[in-house]
């Protein structure tokens, strides 16, 4: 199983490397994977996907809240 997890200095790279990286200064809204800006796959694309799991989400949320 291990096989298939990063350190946590790998894991850490991406988001180290846009923090300080001048290339990327300025630049918002992508998908870095390895420190390189990637396309999303196509089901993080897919708009009837996103409001289908937002709305199941919202819906969860206001069960939780109700119970407060």
């Amino acid at each position: 199983l291990r096989r298939f997890f990063i350190s946590a200095e790998k894991g850490a790279e991406t988001s180290i490397f846009l923090a300080y990286n001048s290339s990327v200064k300025g630049k918002t809204g992508g998908y870095y994977v390895s420190c390189a800006l990637k396309d999303p796959s196509k089901d993080a694309q897919d708009l009837v996907l996103e409001e289908s799991v937002w709305s199941r989400s919202k819906e969860l949320l206001e069960q939780v809240w109700s119970r407060s």
